[in-house]
């Protein structure tokens, strides 16, 4: 895979989740920028979510 495919697959949430993950196993503290990446997608999705599926 490239670098930049790479670099590209660390903001994804699966990307951010396993090396948080990976990172916490190791006894060392996850990547802030991670988690920051998890906290966007969370809020996002959760605004997008609250918007589609209100109930009437």
């Amino acid at each position: 895979m490239s670098p930049a495919l790479r670099h590209v697959g660390d903001y994804t949430p699966l990307g951010a989740a396993v090396s948080a993950v990976q990172h916490s196993m190791a006894g060392q503290w996850p990547w802030p920028a991670g988690l920051g990446v998890l906290a966007g997608y969370a809020v996002a999705f959760g605004v997008l979510a609250r918007r589609f599926f209100r109930s009437a």
